[in-house]
């Protein structure tokens, strides 16, 4: 969990996410707000910071094989038939 300024946690209820896990909301909310904010800017760096977090969405967490959308991954781990 990371925290805010206001000093409490950002909690992933109702589903806490079991230790060693990455969450998939924490990856798409960087890449919506570094595209718009790049988009805003016209800052090709921060645009580059959304290519970077949406090839990390699409590398760990769509499966193509079986048509999901982790929300939760090890990255530690390969399943069967990713080709990651």
């Amino acid at each position: 969990m990371s925290g805010c300024s206001c000093g409490k946690p950002f909690g992933t209820a109702p589903y806490p996410l079991p230790a060693g896990r990455k969450g998939h909301r924490y990856s798409m909310q960087a890449s919506h707000m570094f595209h718009d904010l790049g988009t805003y800017l016209r800052n090709e760096e921060i645009l580059q910071a959304f290519w970077r977090h949406t090839r990390q969405i699409l590398d760990q967490y769509i499966r193509l094989v079986s048509d999901l959308l982790l929300l939760a991954v090890d990255p530690r781990i390969r399943l069967q038939g990713d080709s990651r």
